[in-house]
């Protein structure tokens, strides 16, 4: 059965030579069954404070996961989560970040790539009706975290992770998933940019039809390879409300 790993992950800030993983949650997705088959939620901090190397198991446990999974989920998972994930389990190891970059499929980094917009998973949901969408902010979890409010961050990361299967759900189906940019800026007329993402049967992320303000065109299956998009300036710029 191929299997999608639907991860995220929550931090002390965006940098990862500084700032530090506080908590990841894996929800591994049978395709064929179009379900999740298995949950974990990890808290790094404790993991981090016990004496008996638990860090360590921690870090192999979700090493042995990403690497076993057909694919990755992330939601800027190729800009943000997996260079995060890759540090803190083999800092310097560029080879095992770009291995999961490369099976990464992030439907911000394609509406970044295809439409040059950056569009927040909330709004992804909104726009597409489902009946699900985020529980709090980015910063609201970094402000858990330092108040060491565990539960109240696990269930946030959780939660996020339930919306990106949805979302994931949304693009496998028929008409696909509706990735939709900001209004224009400075009195523009036309509707803002948009494109349909579907995920085929070979879990690659391809575009159908892709409208700009001012006109529409077909955007082809096969693309090249390009460079992540930068992480955003502030946390809830993508994820926020």
């Amino acid at each position: 059965m191929p299997v999608v790993c639907a991860l995220d992950i929550e931090t002390t800030g965006l940098k990862k030579e500084t700032d530090v993983i506080t908590v990841i949650c894996l929800k591994l997705y049978d395709t064929c069954s179009r379900r999740v088959v298995r949950a974990d939620d990890l808290n790094v901090c404790l993991a981090r404070e016990d004496a008996q190397h638990a860090e360590t198991e921690m870090k192999l446990y979700v090493r042995t996961v990403l690497n076993g999974s057909d694919k990755i989920l992330a939601y800027n998972g190729r800009s943000f989560d997996i260079p995060f994930l890759s540090a803190w389990i083999a800092a310097g190891d560029t080879a095992l970040c770009q291995a999961w970059q490369a099976k990464t499929i992030d439907f911000l980094h394609e509406a970044k790539v295809r439409i040059n917009q950056y569009i927040s998973m909330d709004k992804v949901a909104k726009d597409n009706a489902l009946a699900i969408s985020k529980i709090a902010t980015g910063l609201q979890a970094i402000q858990w975290a330092q108040e060491r409010q565990w539960q109240l961050l696990v269930e946030y990361c959780s939660a996020d992770v339930d919306v990106l299967v949805q979302i994931f759900e949304r693009a496998l189906g028929e008409h696909g998933l509706k990735m939709v940019g900001k209004a224009r800026k400075f009195g523009g007329d036309g509707p803002p940019a948009c494109i349909t993402l579907f995920v085929g049967d070979g879990l690659e992320c391809v575009a159908g039809e892709t409208k700009e303000p001012t006109a529409a065109r077909h955007v082809e299956p096969a693309r090249k390879e390009v460079v992540a998009c930068q992480s955003a300036e502030d946390i809830d710029s993508i994820f926020g409300m």
